[in-house]
């Protein structure tokens, strides 16, 4: 049976989404829509909106951006790449609809990407990536008070419900590179270069 390919990819912070994403655009053949670059583009680093507006008003225009991109992709083979928080923040009125027009977007699949099942293992791995992989003025603002380690396990424990509610597919990266993730995802859900979905069953 064949189906538009309309994924979605998401996780936490550093998890390697974006170029995962890339390299399934790449392979696939199809467009690749990244949340955070479209929201930086338009309004400015995550940091400036944050620290001169706060995560409210960051939310808000996520969720305005999230619906355009929804609109614009609702008919076309897309992957698209979620912010660390957009299905899993605290202000309830905007993670809520992100959730529904999500849902109504009717993606083919919906996949957590996640380093291992193990807490402490996976807040250790994502917190060493976000000192290695950026630099300081790229960083994203803290989400608490707390020293990065433990902001990343308590974040990952805050949103583990969230996250696992809203995913068709959980995907442990262990230690594969980004290219390889992709590679496994096509792999798994039988994606074609052709743009074509082709239902497990």
């Amino acid at each position: 049976m064949e189906k538009k390919v309309k994924i979605i990819l998401f996780g936490p912070r550093n998890v390697g989404k974006t170029n995962v994403g890339l390299f399934l655009s790449e392979r696939l053949g199809i467009g690749h829509i990244d949340l955070d670059d479209i929201l930086t583009e338009k309004h400015g680093s995550i940091q400036d909106i944050v620290s001169g507006k706060g995560w409210e008003y960051f939310r808000r225009i996520e969720y305005k951006i999230l619906h355009n991109i929804l609109t614009k992709w609702q008919d076309k083979n897309s992957i698209i790449v979620l912010g660390g928080g957009t299905i899993s923040h605290e202000y309830d009125k905007y993670r809520k609809k992100n959730i529904d027009i999500l849902n109504k977007f009717q993606p083919t699949e919906k996949i957590m990407l996640l380093p291992y099942k193990d807490l402490s293992r996976n807040s250790e791995i994502l917190s060493n990536r976000t000192h290695i992989n950026s630099k300081p003025e790229e960083r994203k603002p803290p989400l608490t008070d707390l020293p990065p380690q433990k902001e990343t396990t308590y974040i990952l424990k805050t949103r583990e419900k969230y996250y696992t509610d809203f995913a068709s597919y959980i995907l442990y990266t262990e230690e594969m590179k980004e290219n390889e993730i992709a590679d496994k995802i096509i792999k798994i859900f039988k994606l074609n270069s052709g743009t074509l979905y082709y239902d497990i069953d």
